[in-house]
């Protein structure tokens, strides 16, 4: 997987070395969340809380079609607690992805004198990353209260990311509503005191609202 994705990112490059290179741009793009969910199987119904930083570049290809290629930095978070008589049990999963990024755009509607309509699809692919599980549980008898942690690890991370917008491009600015799905999978195994094992995966929709510059 790790390779197949260094091999597509260098025939992007090279895809665009070979163009004029001052047609390069780059994107800064701000997006507010209005609605959507984000989860972790295994943790009940906790919310997840995630944070992504990026890099875009921008290739026109034609007059109104552009091809985007970027990197994306993803961290997820998750902590849940189940008590069952005398037995408490913490669940806390902390979570990573690094991100490579493909996107194309076109705008070749007009809808006046300097707009035009902006529409993108955009895919994610994880190369690498990381994920923890921490499992502390407690419980109280007539002796004191024992205490037992367990840790997992992996450094394997797979799933994808899909990103789709439509909205108003004047000039270097851009406004749009958004949608994008998310599904990552660490390959960690959550314990619950009912004794169900789930495995780890990140599932998170989201609709919004976005801005954006290009320089």
């Amino acid at each position: 997987m790790r390779k197949s994705l260094f091999l597509l990112l260098l025939f992007s490059l090279l895809v665009f070395s070979n163009s004029v290179v001052w047609a390069l741009q780059a994107r800064l793009q701000l997006m507010l969340p209005l609605a959507g969910e984000a989860t972790a199987q295994g943790f009940g119904n906790e919310p997840l809380l995630t944070s992504e930083l990026g890099l875009m570049v921008l290739q026109p290809v034609t007059r109104d079609i552009g091809l985007g290629l970027g990197y994306t930095w993803f961290n997820a978070y998750v902590e849940e607690e189940d008590i069952s008589g005398i037995v408490y049990l913490k669940n806390q999963g902390s979570f990573q992805a690094h991100l490579f990024h493909f996107s194309v755009d076109y705008s070749g509607l007009e809808l006046g004198s300097r707009s035009n309509l902006l529409l993108r699809a955009g895919l994610s692919l994880p190369f690498g990353g990381s994920g923890d599980l921490k499992a502390q549980t407690r419980t109280i008898a007539a002796s004191g209260i024992s205490t037992q942690s367990e840790t997992q690890s992996t450094s394997e991370v797979s799933g994808y990311g899909l990103f789709l917008s439509c909205g108003v491009e004047v000039g270097r600015w851009e406004w749009f509503v958004y949608s994008q799905k998310s599904a990552f999978a660490y390959g960690l195994k959550v314990e619950r005191l009912d004794g169900k094992t789930y495995d780890t995966q990140l599932d998170i929709t989201e609709y919004g609202l976005g801005l954006g510059i290009l320089f």
